[in-house]
């Protein structure tokens, strides 16, 4: 019964490709002959070993490559969201500032007229205290004779 034999055609070097990585071309043939001396059941067996491995590993990479380009969405999704992010916050920036100094510049006298009339009203307050406890002490006294 013919088995399967691995004959390994040739390594091509890839740094030229943008993946930067290596590519192993694989030919199975159909055949009795041994390979490397052993036994035919033993070459297939060491064949279909190889093949499974190569199998899982690229399932592997295939699972890895995936969860890669899903890493890199989600990279370039936040990325989009913070440029929207950091436009709004510019925007509000720029209108609160002009709406407060609107604001300023519109009530700013008013604020300049309450100020001054507090501050002469605490200066009233003030005097006032002072001649209510100088007439206390006369009182006081007045009743003390």
């Amino acid at each position: 019964m013919d088995s399967p034999k691995l004959n390994y055609s040739h390594l091509l070097s890839a740094r030229g490709r943008s993946n930067g990585g290596r590519v192993l071309k694989m030919v199975t043939e159909m055949g009795s002959a041994t390979v490397g001396g052993m036994s035919p059941a033993l070459s297939a067996n060491a064949a279909k070993s190889f093949l499974e491995a190569t199998d899982k590993e690229k399932k592997e990479m295939q699972g890895l490559n995936d969860r890669l380009g899903n890493y890199i969405d989600r990279v370039k999704k936040l990325e989009e969201q913070n440029r929207k992010l950091v436009s709004e916050l510019e925007d509000l920036r720029s209108r609160w500032g002009k709406d407060t100094s609107e604001i300023k510049i519109k009530y700013s006298d008013s604020l300049s007229d309450a100020r001054k009339d507090i501050d002469n009203a605490a200066r009233q307050k003030a005097e006032i205290d002072v001649k209510v406890a100088r007439l206390r002490d006369d009182l006081n006294e007045y009743r003390s004779r």
